[in-house]
Order: structure tokens, then sequence, then C-alpha cells
């Protein structure tokens, strides 16, 4: 404030310092409760500012907002199990868990190869076909059976085996395959088994 400031009889002044001080003085003794608000210019109670704020806020797909409470309808915490009605991953999908079950009645792989024991140097690997022995989460399984004929390997069947079975398993028979070529390619590439063929210059030679 600059000047003076003239009392109402007309006699006495204050100069600046002095108006400054009691303005001051007035307004340090008021708050925001000595002055009503207007009609477009409000002040921003609690209230105000909780009702602004979950007005800001709505619900989308799946999604619904009661009172500023956001909900998907159901839990999805990182222990709890959900459900959804489909779900598409375009990206890689990791689990960690022990077992993966899919209760479909098909389904479409479009991989042309599947890698079973991944991670494994060693050991038995292969598929039960559930149901195939007439027990519930059991079948019959066909497996390549690491250790036949010190480590070569061999497809082979096991009559029953739990599907949830680990380790190596004993066939109940092996699968006998058919070779061409000569007697010694066909002991290079290890299919000079028992029970396997040979096919030679129009002769069939029977592995026993």
């Amino acid at each position: 404030m600059v000047g003076t400031i003239k009392i109402i009889d007309e006699t006495s002044y204050l100069d600046s310092s002095e108006a400054n001080s009691l303005i001051d003085a007035a307004f340090t003794a008021k708050s925001t409760d000595n002055l009503s608000e207007g009609s477009s210019n409000l002040y921003y109670t609690a209230a105000r500012a909780d009702s602004d704020a979950k007005n800001a806020i709505s619900g989308g797909t799946g999604v619904t907002v009661t009172n500023g409470e956001i909900a998907i309808g159901q839990a999805v915490g990182t222990t709890d199990s959900v459900t959804f009605s489909g779900l598409t991953v375009s990206g890689d999908l990791v689990v960690t868990g022990n077992t993966v079950e899919a209760q479909v009645t098909n389904r479409n792989i479009e991989d042309k190869y599947i890698l079973l024991n991944s991670g494994s140097t060693s050991g038995d690997s292969g598929i039960v076909f559930g149901g195939a022995d007439g027990v519930a989460n059991s079948g019959v399984g066909l497996f390549w059976d690491t250790s036949y004929n010190s480590n070569d390997g061999r497809l082979g069947i096991v009559n029953s085996i739990a599907a949830g079975a680990t380790g190596d398993q004993t066939p109940s028979y092996h699968i006998a395959g058919v070779y061409e070529g000569t007697e010694a390619n066909a002991a290079t590439a290890q299919a000079d088994h028992v029970g396997n063929i040979r096919v030679e210059s129009g002769e069939i030679y029977i592995y026993v």
C-alpha cells in the first residue's frame, strides 16, 4: 500500500505503514468462515472433492464402480483362482505350477513338434492315453525307453501307467520298425534291434 489514508474526522492521517498494519491485523483475525462463498466460485470442501473424484471414475467392460469402489466380479489377487469364459493371450504364457488341466472336447495345437521332458538331458518321456486301461486318471502309455540297448533308446508301450507318473518306466513291449538299407547302416541308425525289419535289394531281414 502507498500514500496515506484519511481518517473520518478529516483531522488525522495514517501513513502507509500504519494503514498496512491495521489492515493486516484485521485480515489475520478472519478466516474463510467469515466470508460467504459466491454462487460460482465455491469452496472446495471434502464432500465436494469426494463427489468429484467418484464422478470422474466410471465402469467399463466387466468393471463396475459403486460409491467409489471398483469391482470386476471376482477376486484377482496373486493367490486367487480366477475364472473367465474366454481368454486370448497375444504374448507368451508361462505356467509354473505342477499341473495344467484343459477340460475341453478337442484341443487344436498348431505346433508341428511338441517337446516333452523339457530341460532334462536324460530319462523316459511319453504320452498317457487316459482311460485306455479302464481306470480313471490312468491309461496306456507310449513312451521313449531311453535305457534300451545301452541307451540306444526305443519306443515302448506300458499297458498301465498313472497320469501323474514320474520317473522311468518298464515297457510291456517295444514297437518294431522298418529300416531300408545295409546292415552296417542299420547298426549306425540304431535300427538293428530285436523285432525290427530291414529291407535291402528286395530282401527282408528280421532281427531276432
